[in-house]
Parts: structure tokens; C-alpha cells; sequence
């Protein structure tokens, strides 16, 4: 898969033409997947490459702080989701003030009408807004279009014919606890990924149950508690069941972890984790985040949590 930062960049790889599908895309989820079937099709019609032309950071991150939302995806994640899809190359547009300064005609003019590659097609949200303070319309996209030579192909609300698919139903599903309407949006299990760190080992010390600690996670978290859970290392396609624990651990101390922690376990693993890349998908909700009267009491509960995920994920 190439990544790049430009359309530009992407003769190098020796792509001419190229039909882009335009959006932040986080998650990739089941209504992202129709839009990118589309584009792969359009492509083929056109004799084409096709590529995912998107932003980092997040457009909200620069444009309303406050309200910028928690992802669903890394750019990892995203670009090996967008690769199963067909796609070619994602190529990740610098979101800056600057960047959002620009007018309809000038985004178009500097990002997207590239001598080579050639964008011949262009795929964008019905209702999508594009240049300073959103004063580009998807019909204005078509004349620039014209202008420029691509051909502009808008998509309607992402659905899968029952029901609306969005990023921020997936966040709203996931902040909820509702596991399972996450994972039916998204096409498959919600899975969180980030470079294992050391942690404080009170998991092996304590409890004789080695854990990897995932280093500050900045995306969408399930509500505090202990998951099923199935991981994957790196880019790779093998899956390692396990048991994965969200919170701040009480029982240990009311300063064990300011912040929620993200730490697994995985069974018959004796590995060194230590910064790799790790994916966890979480499969299923055991029980919510608890202090315990003792380390004992909590040494219990983990024993019959692990035997609980087992049953789960062997079935």
C-alpha cells in the first residue's frame, strides 16, 4: 500500500490517473466500505488507480478543539482497512489553519487537479463542504470539476439499506457500552491499537497474570471494565485470544492510574511485547470496572474472568 502526502507524490510510484474517494474515513466502517466499492468500480470504468485522499490531523482538531472528537482508527489501522478494500494509496492532506484558509477554487487548484497523476474521478458525500468556512458545495465541486477534468460522483447517506451508518454513531454506540451495535456498524469487532509499553507489573507481581499495556491510546474507549478480547501483533494476520481490561485500577490504589489504561493479557503467550505494535479487538463485555475489598477478592474475580473469555472465544 503507498501513503503519501500528496497526489503529487504518487507519480513517483508511476500512477497517472487516479479516481480519489475524499473524507476522513474513521473507522472504515460498513457505509465507508460502500462509498470505497464505488470508487474501485468508477476506477475501473475510468482505466484508474484508486486512492483515498484524506486528513491529518482530524479537521475538527484544528477547526473546533474543544469539540474534536476521539477516533475510532490510527492512521495504521486505516490505511490496512483501506488496502483490503482495493484501494491503491491514501494519501493524508496536512490539516492546518492555513490548509482550512483556502477557497473552494484553491484547494481544488493546489490539491487535487495534479498534472500527473491525473485525477480523472472524484467521489464525495452529498452533502459535503470543502474550502473556507465550508463555501464550496458539492455542485460547485462539479463546474471546478469540468474545469479541471475529473468527473465528480457524489454519494448519498451511508447505509446499508436498514439502517444509517456514521463515525459518530460507532463513538456515541461505543461510549454507551453498546458493543455489539459497534461492531454491526462497523462490519466487525471495535479494535483499539497502540506501541505496548512498561507498565507498573502489578498484573504478573500481584496476580501471577503477565499484561501488556497499551502506551496512552488516543481513541474511542469502551466504558471502564473487562472485555474478551482477540489481538493481533503488528500487521499480522495471526489472532491471540485474550482477556483486556479498561480503567484505572481501583483495588490497587487511587493513584495506580490517573487515566483509563488499556491492558491485556493473552493466553499461552510467554513473548516479549514490549514496543510492538499491538491491535486488541474487543469481542465481548464481561463485567464493569469495580473496587474490590481486597487483592485476594480481585485475584478470584480474575481467575474466573479468564475462564469466562475462554468459553467465550473458544466458542
Amino acid at each position: 500500500m503507498l501513503t503519501a502526502t500528496s497526489i503529487a507524490e504518487l507519480a513517483k510510484a508511476g500512477l497517472d490517473r487516479v479516481v480519489a474517494a475524499l473524507g476522513v474515513f474513521d473507522g472504515v466502517h460498513r457505509g465507508h466500505r460502500q462509498v470505497i466499492s464505488e470508487v474501485v468500480a468508477m476506477a475501473r470504468r475510468l482505466d484508474a488507480a484508486p486512492i483515498v485522499v484524506t486528513f491529518r490531523p482530524h479537521p475538527r482538531e484544528v477547526l473546533f478543539p474543544e469539540q474534536a472528537p476521539a477516533l475510532l482508527t490510527t492512521d495504521r489501522q486505516k490505511v490496512r482497512l483501506l488496502c483490503q478494500l482495493g484501494v491503491r494509496a491514501v494519501v493524508f492532506l496536512e490539516f492546518t489553519p492555513q490548509f482550512a484558509g483556502l477557497s473552494a477554487e484553491g484547494f481544488v487548484a493546489d490539491h487535487l487537479a495534479m498534472p500527473t497523476p491525473s485525477l480523472v474521478g472524484l467521489s464525495v458525500g452529498s452533502d459535503w463542504r470543502f474550502g473556507r468556512q465550508g463555501e464550496g458545495t458539492v455542485d460547485r465541486l462539479t463546474e471546478l470539476g469540468q474545469q479541471h477534468g475529473f468527473e465528480v460522483q457524489p454519494t448519498g447517506e451511508l447505509d446499508d439499506g436498514e439502517e444509517f451508518i456514521s463515525s459518530t454513531r460507532i463513538r456515541a454506540a461505543l461510549s454507551e457500552g453498546s458493543l455489539e451495535l459497534a461492531t454491526r456498524l462497523l462490519g466487525r469487532p471495535y479494535a483499539v491499537q497502540g506501541t505496548v509499553s512498561h507498565g507498573k507489573g502489578l498484573g504478573d507481581s500481584a496476580f501471577g497474570v503477565p499484561t501488556a499495556n497499551l502506551d496512552e491510546p488516543r481513541v474511542q474507549l469502551p466504558p471502564n471494565g473487562v472485555y474478551a478480547a482477540v489481538a493481533r501483533l503488528g500487521d499480522e494476520e495471526g489472532h491471540l485470544p485474550g482477556i483486556v481490561y479498561v480503567g484505572q485500577a481501583p483495588t490497587m490504589g487511587a493513584d495506580s492510574h490517573p487515566r483509563p489504561v488499556v491492558e491485556l493479557h493473552l493466553f499461552d503467550f510467554s513473548g516479549d511485547l514490549y514496543g510492538q505494535t499491538l491491535e486488541i479487538e474487543f469481542h465481548e463485555f464481561l463485567r464493569g470496572d469495580r473496587t474490590f475489598a481486597s487483592r485476594d477478592e480481585l485475584r478470584k474475580q480474575i481467575g474466573r474472568d479468564l475462564a469466562q473469555a475462554r468459553r467465550i472465544l473458544a466458542g
